[in-house]
């Protein structure tokens, strides 16, 4: 390691969770909702859900595209253990990348209560969004 111990390192790296931590608390304190994205991929880990103040823990695409594939068994597996979990310690589950009814169907069973994809609609601009939930407002009156 270049200019420093490892001790040092491993110190800055503690105090930037720290701070990352603080600074989701004040996010919280005025009602944004706290969401750890692309969840068993890359750098999500369990620490995060034990330490952090996350609400929602957002399950990768790859495993809820992989429901139905080769390799199924494995992915509704981990799909049901982050459920679970996430229901035992408070934290909303949305599933990312649905794109079939099939997805949509497990994901039922799964008890998955929020999920998103192509298969509701493709991304929206700000301005789509406006109008849609206009639209489905206006629908909704008696």
């Amino acid at each position: 390691m270049k200019g420093g111990s490892f001790g040092q390192y491993l110190q800055s790296c503690l105090d930037d969770f720290n701070t990352i931590c603080n600074n989701l608390l004040k996010l919280k304190d005025i009602a944004i909702t706290i969401a750890l994205d692309d969840f068993g991929t890359g750098y999500s880990s369990f620490l995060y859900l034990k330490n952090l103040p996350i609400d929602k823990v957002k399950i990768a695409k790859e495993f809820v595209q992989g429901i139905t594939g080769e390799y199924g068994r494995k992915s509704q597996v981990i799909i049901n253990s982050i459920i679970s979990l996430a229901k035992e310690i408070d934290i909303d589950v949305v599933c990312e990348g649905v794109e079939t009814s099939r997805q949509v169907d497990y994901l039922l069973k799964a008890q998955c209560k929020y999920a998103q994809g192509y298969h509701f609609y493709k991304p929206l601009t700000a301005e789509e969004l406006e109008e849609k939930k206009v639209l489905c407002a206006h629908s909704h009156t008696p």
